[in-house]
């Protein structure tokens, strides 16, 4: 008795010590830049029932292509990007300046996504773990812990995680409170570190065209996320913006100047005209240091056919924007002229000498 009795306590501690399984272990410790897609809120308001029966149904079945994974077997995306950074040894940077981690939770059993399987990843092993590698314009890795989870991204950002040096996945402190502090049921988000130069300065910038703030007083965080407020079975669909800044003062005002001036000019763009009345009727407000602009979409229905006259403009004006790009005239390089070359005389002048 005395020898089982060490056993079985022994076994206990061990399986008590076990933790179950996390998808955001993958992610990195105190992330500030975050993207996330609730797939299965979007089925459970409707919302996405009724995008996928709109207008918006070509682009959503472009989304579902190259993700590569029907919608319909999805429940959660989470993405966190980071600018990539520099070489210690300062070598010269090769790939994407961009790096990121994507988790997918699926309902039941996945197969790896086409892309994978048919692409240019190849066998390998981290961590005794096998996986799939593709060293091309960037370094990737694909996990699957779980039949029904996906875990890829740069190789950078994933190998210490797959090997075995597992996080908490949390996000920083301000992100965590952007995402918690709203009570309402998320259905997609993104958050942004507008200090973050490399990973979103060119995005601060074009949002905040010629903004001059106080010192200690510039926008921290961008926030933004389609949500479900009030009765579960019929819920009301609303948008948010939420501009969070280092401390109150005049820095909001600043902001709120800049982002007014976007949703004016927003109104008067002809490409844009079919957003006019979405962009007119946003309610603003203040929480501290935190400038919000919010949008009430009404039902699943409503909101699904206010969305899709949002992303078809959205759509309609990239597609200008390019097709302007290629279409753009070459001007034609400047013929050399030799500095002391002499006129050519006509064949009369020539005939006269």
């Amino acid at each position: 008795m005395r020898t089982v009795l060490p056993f079985v306590t022994l076994l206990l501690t061990g399986l008590s010590a076990q933790e179950p399984f996390r998808a955001n272990a993958f992610l990195p410790a105190d992330y500030r830049n975050v993207v996330g897609v609730d797939f299965a809120s979007l089925r459970d308001t409707g919302v996405l029932d009724e995008l996928s029966a709109g207008v918006a149904k070509l682009a959503l079945a472009q989304a579902e292509a190259a993700l590569g994974v029907p919608f319909a077997a999805l429940d959660r995306l989470t993405m966190v990007p980071r600018a990539r950074p520099a070489a210690e040894d300062g070598a010269e940077e090769r790939g994407p300046s961009q790096q990121s981690v994507m988790i997918i939770e699926g309902n039941r059993e996945m197969d790896p996504p086409p892309f994978v399987v048919d692409g240019s990843y190849q066998d390998a092993e981290v961590g005794g773990r096998e996986v799939k590698r593709r060293e091309a314009w960037g370094d990737e890795l694909f996990y699957q812990p779980r039949p029904s989870v996906f875990v890829s991204g740069s190789t950078a950002m994933l190998e210490p995680m797959i090997a075995g040096k597992v996080g908490p996945g949390m996000p920083a402190a301000d992100v965590m409170s952007l995402l918690s502090s709203r009570k309402d049921r998320l259905l997609l988000y993104f958050v942004m570190d507008l200090a973050d130069e490399k990973l979103n300065g060119d995005t601060r910038d074009g949002l905040f065209d010629g903004a001059e703030w106080p010192a200690d007083q510039a926008p921290q965080f961008l926030f933004a996320r389609l949500f479900a407020a009030g009765d579960a079975d019929d819920p009301s669909i609303g948008f948010e913006v939420v501009v969070r800044h280092a401390q109150p003062g005049e820095g909001l005002d600043v902001s709120g100047k800049a982002i007014d001036g976007l949703l004016q000019k927003g109104q008067e763009m002809p490409q844009l005209r079919m957003l006019a009345p979405v962009l007119g009727s946003v309610k603003k407000s203040r929480d501290v240091s935190d400038l919000c602009y919010r949008w009430d979409l009404g039902r699943a229905r409503t909101a699904a056919g206010t969305l899709a006259t949002v992303l078809l403009p959205m759509l309609m004006l990239g597609r200008a924007v390019e097709a302007q790009a290629v279409a753009a005239p070459v001007q034609a390089a400047p013929v050399p002229v030799e500095p002391n070359a002499e006129k050519k005389k006509a064949p009369d002048e020539q005939k006269k000498d």
